[in-house]
């Protein structure tokens, strides 16, 4: 595998999301290309759901669940996948023990979503929630 394979070019994927594999004007093939590597758009999902309000921290999605403490961890918080349709997503976390659970889920669907298609202008088909754990 090469290091570029291991990043999705946008307009790469802009063309698997239209369903055409080329996806490129003219204008940006002369600029050059915009590589996203997965573990960014992981980061900007976890970022989008630790602030929502009742997420108390994000989780790893390995066994234990253990909590995370650095930015640099957050993108372990999330999985996605990318699908002819549109990205999909799964992301686990704490919730406080006062929140709303079903509100707080939503909320960070909606905030996932946002982030996403506004940042990198990619569709989002799922935002899968996982509450693993409650804050004590």
């Amino acid at each position: 595998m090469t290091p570029d394979a291991a990043y999705l070019t946008l307009e790469r994927l802009a063309g698997i999301l239209r369903g055409t594999a080329q996806g490129c004007v003219a204008m940006e093939e002369q600029l050059g290309t915009i590589r996203v590597s997965p573990h960014v758009v992981a980061a900007i999902i976890a970022f989008a759901a630790a602030s929502v309000p009742g997420v108390a921290w994000l989780n790893a999605h390995t066994p234990g669940n253990r909590r995370l403490r650095s930015p640099e961890e957050f993108g372990r918080a999330v999985r996605i996948s990318i699908h002819d349709d549109g990205v999909h997503s799964s992301i686990y976390l704490t919730v406080e023990r006062n929140a709303n659970w079903m509100q707080v889920g939503k909320a960070v669907q909606q905030a996932a979503a946002e982030a996403i298609e506004r940042m990198l202008g990619l569709d989002v088909h799922a935002v899968n929630i996982y509450i693993v754990d409650v804050a004590r």
